[in-house]
């Protein structure tokens, strides 16, 4: 688990692990690689293509069974025909989000997947890994949290920092730590983004219930 202040970047709790026993050799989960999947989308193909005018929350595509070469990307929840890029990235349609990557295009997806911190081999750069989450190595939860932080924040992506400052034993300042920050998407994409990121968890895959 990585939680981030968004506004400040500060990472305010990371769990690495269950339980009270440590050792000089234990998992560090936080910090260590996994296939992200479907949570790469709204950051490597739904932003991207609103921020570069290459879809709208209008756009619509046809939710079929499709071939891109020999590889047959499926959906876990049935066909839906006709979908809009909103509805698709509410329900996590693959097939969908295939689509919208290709109209995206690979520079794009891959340009604003570094800008968010993703770490990309030369394997990534193909809509398995970029549209569907399908990584040679995965990533961390630690970048993953720190990429989604840019869209309540306005677009502004914000290094994460796990310190603001040390000093000596006399209270004096030694070293201050600021978080960078970078405008990787306009506030309007990161508007239309978190407004269908709400419908996820409002029956799109789930429902979720979080007071305040």
């Amino acid at each position: 688990v990585v939680v981030i202040d968004n506004s400040t970047g500060s990472v305010v709790g990371l769990v690495g692990g269950r339980g009270e026993k440590t050792a000089s050799r234990s998992l560090n989960r936080a910090l260590r690689k996994f296939q992200v999947g479907s949570s790469t989308k709204p950051l490597t193909v739904y932003a991207p293509g609103l921020e570069t005018g290459a879809i709208t929350l209008a756009t619509t595509f046809d939710d079929v069974r499709i071939r891109v070469g020999s590889w047959t990307p499926k959906n876990s929840g049935g066909y839906a025909g006709m979908t809009t890029v909103r509805r698709g990235l509410a329900t996590s349609k693959n097939v969908i989000a295939v689509q919208a990557w290709f109209k995206t295009g690979l520079e794009a997806s891959s340009s604003y997947a570094l800008k968010l911190g993703l770490e990309l081999t030369q394997d990534d750069y193909n809509p398995a890994a970029l549209s569907l989450g399908g990584y040679t190595r995965g990533q961390t939860a630690f970048v993953m949290a720190a990429a989604f932080a840019t869209f309540p924040n306005q677009g502004v992506k914000t290094d994460p920092i796990m310190y603001t400052a040390v000093y000596d034993r006399d209270g004096n300042l030694l070293f201050e730590n600021k978080a960078e920050k970078t405008q990787v998407f306009s506030a309007e994409t990161a508007y239309l983004t978190t407004d269908v990121l709400k419908m996820v968890v409002q029956g799109g895959t789930t429902t979720l219930s979080v007071p305040g």
